[in-house]
Formats: C-alpha cells, sequence, structure tokens
C-alpha cells in the first residue's frame, strides 16, 4: 500500500474566549492557540483523533523533451513535473514552531494571533484574520504548532523548465576553409525556472526511505546553471 500522511485536522486559531468554551480541545488549550479537530466527535482531543491528511503520491508525473531546427540553429527544451502529490512541510513546521525560545524563525510568524482582553472579562485575537497562533512554548504538553497536522500539508505539484538548450552549427562553407567539421557553439541553462504553489524551496522532494516520502525536512534548492559548449572535429 502506498504511504499517506496521518496526523490531526485543524480549524483555524481560536478566536475567542466563547469560541473556546463551545470547543472540544487539548488540556491547555487557550485562545489564540490551534483548533485541532475532534474527528470521531466523541467529546475528547487525543490520538484517536488522528487521521489520514494528505498523500505524497502523484496522480501522474510527465516529461516533455523538445528540439526545433530551423538552418544551423537548434533550439531545445525540457519540461518536467508532477501533479497532484502533497509534501509534508517539516522544515516550515520547525521555523513556524514558535515552541522553544532563542530559535529563528520565519517573518510569517510576525502576524501571529494578539491575544488581548475582550472588555468582558474574556479573551479574543485582535488580528481576527489570521491563521498563526500565538507563540507558546508550553502549549499543551506536546499538542502545539509543531504537532503533526494538515497546517503543514502543502500542493506539491510542479512544472519546472528543466533545459533550455540553443546552438548554432557553423556551415559547411566556413569549416572546409577552416578545416574543421562540425563546428558548433551551444548555450545551455540547466533549472531555468518551476511553477509552484508550494511555499518550501524545492517541491521535489527525494527521500530514499518510503515512509519518509513526500517529507521536506529541508531539500536544497537547486542552482541554476549556465555552460556554454564548444565542440568541433580537425
Amino acid at each position: 500500500a502506498p504511504s499517506l500522511f496521518y496526523g490531526y485536522k485543524t480549524d483555524g486559531v481560536i478566536q475567542n474566549t466563547a469560541q473556546l468554551n463551545s470547543l472540544t480541545r487539548f488540556d491547555g488549550t487557550a485562545v489564540g492557540d490551534i483548533n485541532y479537530v475532534d474527528v470521531n466527535s466523541d467529546g475528547v482531543i487525543n490520538e484517536k483523533d488522528q487521521t489520514f491528511i494528505g498523500d505524497p503520491n502523484p496522480d501522474f508525473t510527465y516529461g516533455m523533451n523538445n528540439t526545433l531546427s530551423w538552418g544551423p540553429w537548434s533550439f531545445n527544451i525540457f519540461l518536467a513535473g508532477s501533479y497532484g502529490n502533497d509534501v509534508y512541510n517539516l522544515l516550515r513546521s520547525k521555523l513556524e514552531g514558535m515552541d522553544a525560545d532563542g530559535l529563528n524563525m520565519l517573518s510569517t510568524v510576525l502576524d501571529y494571533a494578539k491575544v488581548v482582553d475582550d472588555g468582558n472579562g474574556g479573551k479574543m485575537v485582535e488580528n481576527s484574520n489570521t491563521n498563526m497562533p500565538r507563540p507558546n512554548t508550553t502549549a499543551n504538553g506536546k499538542e502545539d504548532a509543531n504537532t503533526v497536522s494538515d497546517r503543514y500539508i502543502e500542493d506539491g505539484s510542479f512544472l519546472r523548465i528543466q533545459n533550455v538548450g540553443l546552438s548554432y552549427t557553423l556551415p559547411k562553407r566556413y569549416t572546409d576553409k577552416m578545416k574543421m567539421s562540425n563546428f558548433r557553439v551551444s548555450f545551455n541553462v540547466q533549472n531555468v525556472a518551476t511553477f509552484t504553489k508550494y511555499s518550501g524551496l524545492n517541491p521535489e522532494v527525494a527521500n530514499s526511505n518510503a515512509i519518509c516520502q513526500g517529507v521536506d525536512a529541508g531539500s536544497y534548492p537547486l542552482p541554476r546553471q549556465f555552460v556554454v559548449g564548444l565542440n568541433f572535429d580537425f
């Protein structure tokens, strides 16, 4: 059977004391924390509420390689991509977790839930449109912003322009004078551009361990490379 992502479902950030009191939640949960969903509706949030939250297996992968020639000119483009797969952005869970002191975080955490008094003896989130929970290094034991959940499941579909090449072959009337043959100048660009909704550095997550398929623990971005070539025969 293919591997799938398993964890908690979430429903945004708890906005106010009234919502907090109406929810089934982990012990210690407060306004501004993540609202974890009671999937089995048994009135308790625990490991039994974990469920399948994503699929790292693509619906399909694809590639296209085309070469166009006109006289001495030749143009090549290679496209590759994947569609329908999810990625678990483990790196983002660490850099947005806000569950430990002294660690650098992503700038996205600046929009964290700012909890203030609501004027009626309760609490409320001032910036109610945020999906980023309040900083909390002790939230709910292990059930904090770093907990495995659908918060960090992202669409991993992508289209990459893998390679673009342009070459020019010097006409034979010139190479004969130079006592050469097959004189060709080429210019290639690798990893030209990647089109994706994924927020990480590289949606093409590679793991040799099948259990960790689709888990991005910090995939290094692919470098863009420029190559100039010169080929000729005497």
